[in-house]
């Protein structure tokens, strides 16, 4: 009777071992595919972060673009729009929200705009030597994105390597000023100074700008203008 109790127990033994067996291997495919899963979604956010980046990176430029020629319009209709017959440019960017040459108020620029790249109310100044500011760029050494199919205005920033190459400055080659770099940027329109000559000073031409090239002084705006 036990004999037969042994070979009827058995038999149930094997079935709920291959039981066992069967669970444990669907559990272990549940959690391959579990990790699968997980590594798929971190892939995902990953790659939806490097894509957010790029578009916010995309739109940092567009308002530098924007706000940078904001600030060369200012400048522009500053030097175009004098108080009598002599032509000249702000000192300060704050001339820009109140043109000190006039009693009342005259904007050019509604406000002192943030480097959108930086997120800094910072500014470099492009200035002449008689210390007249002609443009503004950003202070970012981050690579651009953007290196080609810029507007006439900007052409100037093709292929540059960083955003502060991307200078907006007040009409180069249209008012007898040379690009930084250029030949002849030491005088207007290829022209120098004769050897030991000055300009008076404070002085300018009647029309057009001060014959003379950019600064190679280096300047920031930060609230106020201070050398770096």
């Amino acid at each position: 009777m036990s004999g037969n109790g042994q070979r009827g127990a058995a038999p149930r033994r094997l079935s709920v071992c291959r039981g066992c067996r069967s669970i444990r291997s669907q559990e272990g495919f549940t959690y391959i595919g579990v990790l699968l899963a997980v590594g798929l979604i971190g892939i995902q956010l990953a790659l939806a972060g490097v894509v957010w980046s790029f578009a916010q990176t995309r739109q940092k430029e567009r308002e530098l673009l924007s706000v940078g020629g904001q600030f060369r319009t200012a400048i522009s209709q500053y030097y175009l729009n004098p108080k009598g017959p002599q032509k000249e440019y702000p000192r300060r960017l704050e001339d820009l929200l109140k043109d000190p040459r006039y009693p009342g108020t005259v904007r050019h620029l509604r406000k002192i705009y943030a480097d959108p790249i930086t997120g800094k109310k910072r500014w470099g100044l492009v200035r002449l030597p008689n210390g007249g500011i002609i443009g503004v760029y950003s202070l970012s050494d981050q690579a651009p994105i953007k290196t080609g199919n810029f507007r006439p205005a900007e052409l100037t920033f093709t292929n540059k390597q960083r955003y502060a190459d991307w200078k907006f400055v007040h009409a180069f080659g249209a008012q007898g000023v040379a690009a930084p770099g250029a030949p002849g940027s030491q005088g207007a329109a290829g022209s120098q100074a004769a050897p030991g000559s000055q300009a008076a000073p404070g002085s300018q031409a009647a029309a057009g700008p001060p014959a003379s090239g950019i600064s190679a002084e280096s300047l920031i705006y930060d609230g106020e203008e201070n050398k770096k």
